[in-house]
């Protein structure tokens, strides 16, 4: 299988695997309870004790990071699935109706690009009530101007087609048309979005989280593992030093997997 043959692809889905048993099974990895404090071993250095040291309060970071790989994942992933729905849904009327119903759907698109990505979402994490669901709509506020664009083009090109012309001269109905003709057509560039976005969403998610506007204290997120360190920077940088590589793997891990399928998506690339 050609899937099976691409190594961004078997990378970043091995990756990508690791985060997500490491999220489901946290309580059977972790060492320890990711709340329980021990002042004695207050800044303990990483050790056999201690694997990635401890906190000011003397909690394992080890079991703060695995338990925050739920929290990341559940956000990261939540919004990237809210987006594409929302955008996917627009971006598809837009493209497929044209008119006014396009023009609307495309001034939307606009102001939402006219945003700094990190300043809307934190606008939009800062208005609502602190916690993982307003981190996952602020997030996907940001992200579903893409998912419509890209797919508005597609459809745009896709509904001039021999096969669209005959579904409608068949009298096949607009969704009929949308849902079983089109839709699956542009599922292609989706998938690959998913995967990016998703990457993208853990660094905002930490951002967030950081800034002090997304997941809030107790609950363990790589963010605020992060925020939590920066004042032991030069005491215990092993603090920010373990989320933060672990932030960079889990991106690099989608963004692999998100060029490995725009490879295999991509009949040019094939022909390579």
């Amino acid at each position: 299988m050609q899937l099976a043959k691409n190594k961004q692809i078997l990378i970043g889905g091995g990756i990508i695997l690791v985060f997500v048993v490491i999220a489901i099974f946290a309580p059977q990895i972790s060492p320890r309870d990711y709340w329980r404090q021990d002042l004695r071993a207050s800044l303990s250095p990483p050790g056999a004790k201690y694997l990635f040291g401890a906190d000011e309060f003397g909690r394992d970071i080890f079991s703060r990071a695995i338990y925050g790989t739920r929290v990341s994942l559940i956000a990261a992933l939540g919004s990237a699935g809210l987006a594409s729905v929302f955008g996917l849904t627009l971006g598809l009327l837009a493209g497929y109706y044209g008119g006014a119903i396009d023009r609307i759907i495309q001034s939307g698109i606009d102001v939402a690009w006219s945003f700094p990505t990190v300043v809307l979402a934190i606008v939009i994490a800062s208005t609502t009530k602190p916690g993982l669901g307003s981190v996952i709509i602020a997030i996907a506020a940001v992200y579903w101007a893409q998912y419509a664009r890209v797919i508005r083009g597609e459809v745009v090109s896709a509904r001039e087609e021999e096969y669209i012309v005959a579904a409608r001269a068949c009298g096949c109905s607009h969704v009929w048309i949308m849902t079983r003709h089109i839709l699956p057509n542009v599922m292609a560039p989706v998938i690959v979005m998913i995967s990016i976005t998703t990457g993208y969403a853990i660094l905002l998610e930490a951002t967030l989280s950081f800034l002090g506007v997304g997941v809030q204290p107790p609950t363990p997120s790589w963010g605020i593992i992060l925020s939590e360190g920066r004042a032991f920077m030069s005491s215990a940088p092993w603090i920010t030093i373990f989320p933060g590589v672990i932030i960079t793997v889990a991106v690099l891990g989608f963004n692999f997997l998100g060029d490995g399928l725009r490879d295999y998506f991509d009949p040019y690339m094939k022909r390579l």
